[in-house]
């Protein structure tokens, strides 16, 4: 069976390319675990603008980077400026599925252009929900916040270069009507949570859903969290640099638990740079600064870095606003570490309230910082939470089930089309004799 992965980044092969990203980690993990299957050969196709081969082969994989259509400089300044999804290329998509010739396309996720190849090929596509861009769209904007204050507190050089918050709003608007379309002309979906599922049904009634858990990165199975019994209540959060993953909702919890609760902490945000614009407009509309709320910004932690930053924390935080199973709370409960996380999307589907983990209402900063006070120092529930949620995560993440799962659906699905094509060419011939 010849599987074809599209994909945004080299995954597996990012150290070949030379890549320095931490993004799709666990398509990787997957990838791992499918070749390994003796009757599964694995394709994958990229974006990337330097690579200068059609295709090349690395640890089993044959890789095809392909172009986006708007990669020379030139065009890419237009396409800022004019706000044009430039993550595209149906022609060279097509060659490479014309090259390869697989027997099925796995498409990771909707956001992205090489979603576009719907429609435009025989080939059975089976799409493995991440985010889904259209609720996203919908909660982009935090709890009192407006697109004219976003436009107030950018700058004018963002603002010129079409860098700014509001012109990521129009581009992610861009994104969603092209999502829609996906998700509509598409048959068979890999999802993971009640609340993915029930979004790909809304969308698209007659499609067929399969329940797949993401395949996490070895590290975080080979580490385990213990409770550290620090003076200072360390609190930690892995967050992507965008305005709807909860900052508003970190700087006024953190202001409450310093001014309020009196609690003495340190609030470690990886994945975001103090001087980001997304933390600055946050700052600029709540009048406080997040360091003087004991909030400090760590930037990109990958591998054994991020490790130490999690195992040295006694609390995972996960404030965002939207999300459909963030695979940080999912590597976080792995390690076996208390998670309280905002009770959006489909964190539901993770997290059972006090038992693996705590969901809270994410658009209310006394109810996180009541739950953060009432457990900061409380060792034993800690660890059961820890402890819970470890087991969980366990059985939710483990390898042989996923890998069995895939292949399952793999052969479902090619079954299902083969039966469907004899049945219409039968039909055909049947028209064609009387």
């Amino acid at each position: 069976m010849k599987v074809l992965y599209l994909t945004q980044l080299a995954t597996g092969a990012s150290n070949y390319l030379k890549e320095n990203t931490s993004g799709r980690s666990w398509v990787t993990s997957l990838g791992d675990i499918i070749k390994k299957d003796k009757d599964i050969q694995l394709a994958v196709c990229f974006f990337n603008n330097d690579a200068k081969d059609f295709k090349f082969h690395y640890e089993d994989i044959t890789y095809y980077p392909i172009k986006d259509k708007l990669s020379t400089k030139f065009n890419k300044i237009k396409a800022k400026l004019f706000g044009t999804l430039w993550d595209s290329n149906l022609p060279d998509l097509l060659k490479v599925v014309d090259d390869y010739k697989p027997d099925i396309i796995q498409l990771f996720g909707t956001e992205s252009g090489m979603g576009e190849i719907v429609g435009y090929t025989k080939v059975p596509i089976i799409i493995h929900i991440q985010g889904i861009l259209n609720p996203y769209v919908s909660n982009w904007l935090p709890r009192g916040f407006k697109l004219n204050t976003i436009l107030l507190y950018s700058s004018i050089y963002d603002l010129l270069l079409r860098r700014d918050l509001y012109s990521d709003y129009l581009l992610l608007k861009k994104m969603a009507k092209r999502e829609e379309y996906i998700i509509k002309n598409s048959k068979y979906f890999f999802g993971r949570t009640d609340w993915d599922k029930r979004i790909i049904k809304l969308f698209n009634h007659n499609s067929e859903y399969f329940h797949c858990n993401e395949a996490l990165r070895p590290i975080m199975s080979e580490n385990k969290w213990e409770y550290t019994n620090n003076q200072t209540l360390r609190l930690v959060s892995v967050l992507n640099p965008f305005i709807y993953k909860g900052l508003d909702i970190v700087i006024e919890t953190a202001n409450l638990l310093k001014n309020k609760f009196n609690i003495k902490f340190e609030w470690a945000i990886i994945g975001m740079e103090n001087d980001n614009k997304v933390v600055k407009i946050i700052e600029r509309t709540k009048g406080m600064k997040f360091i003087d709320n004991s909030v400090n910004f760590k930037g990109q932690k990958l591998g054994s870095d991020l490790i130490s930053e999690l195992l040295e924390s006694n609390l995972f935080i996960h404030p965002s606003h939207i999300e459909n199973s963030p695979n940080s709370v999912c590597e976080a409960m792995l390690l076996g570490m208390p998670v309280i996380a905002g009770n959006v999307g489909g964190v539901a589907s993770l997290i059972e309230t006090g038992q693996s983990g705590i969901c809270y209402n994410s658009q209310d900063p006394y109810d996180l910082a009541s739950i953060i006070s009432e457990k900061a120092f409380d060792r034993k529930a800690l660890e059961i939470l820890g402890e819970n949620a470890h087991d969980v995560a366990a059985i939710r993440h483990d390898k042989s089930q996923i890998a069995s799962v895939v292949k399952n659906t793999y052969e479902y699905i090619l079954f299902k089309e083969n039966k469907n094509n004899s049945a219409k060419t039968s039909k055909k011939e049947s028209k064609i004799n009387q």
